[in-house]
């Protein structure tokens, strides 16, 4: 007798770790799950507010480049450790000068302010690409005919991601890139699909 009373509240502990243990798991997962979801809202959402962020300042600031025949390069909404920034890229040909980047800044400053698109404080910055211009659509591509590029790719072709060469030729949508291996050169072709990101480079 005394050893099944003492064998009962032994089996009795056991099962209670058990269920606490179980209980404890199922709390941490369900609180994972929700966090989970969470960041992956939060992500979401700041996606969406920066491609909002980016329209928007498109639909005001091109307006003001047709004025002046200059070109928009780029777009970007981002922020940077705990501020955000507003960084337009513009050019034209023979190279934007930086007056004129301060002309479109105070113009589209003054648009920013009565659409008042953006919400939280932040810095606005117009700017020439630079030397490692983004190339962002199929007629950038065109105009860069024998310019040298890098690219990188969505997925391999021959093994690889990231090609840098100069360009021989777009046309039907396939970019021919004229690579350097080692001391051989050869031309491969990528179509516009594959490609993430293209960009000027410079060729050491």
């Amino acid at each position: 007798m005394n050893g099944t009373r003492v064998g009962l509240p032994t089996l009795s502990y056991y099962a209670y770790l058990s269920s606490l243990a179980l209980y404890l798991w199922q709390g941490f997962y369900i609180g994972y799950a929700d966090f989970k979801r969470s960041m992956e809202f939060d992500r979401k959402g700041g996606h969406i507010l920066s491609s909002n962020v980016v329209k928007k300042t498109e639909d005001l600031v091109l307006p003001i480049l047709e004025e002046q025949n200059f070109e928009l390069v780029d777009i970007e909404y981002t922020k940077e450790g705990s501020n955000w920034y507003l960084r337009v890229y513009i050019d034209k040909d023979g190279g934007i000068e930086i007056d004129e980047c301060g002309l479109v800044s105070e113009k589209l400053s003054e648009e920013l302010d009565k659409a008042d698109p953006i919400k939280d404080p932040y810095f606005l910055e117009v700017s020439s690409p630079g030397v490692e211009r983004p190339l962002k659509t199929k007629e950038d591509l065109k105009k860069h005919v024998n310019s040298y590029v890098n690219v990188r790719l969505y997925e391999k072709i021959e093994n690889d991601k990231e090609f840098e060469g100069t360009i021989q030729s777009f046309e039907n949508d396939v970019l021919q890139l004229e690579i350097k291996i080692k001391t051989r050169k050869k031309v491969i072709e990528i179509p516009y699909e594959k490609i993430a990101k293209a960009r000027l480079a410079v060729s050491f």
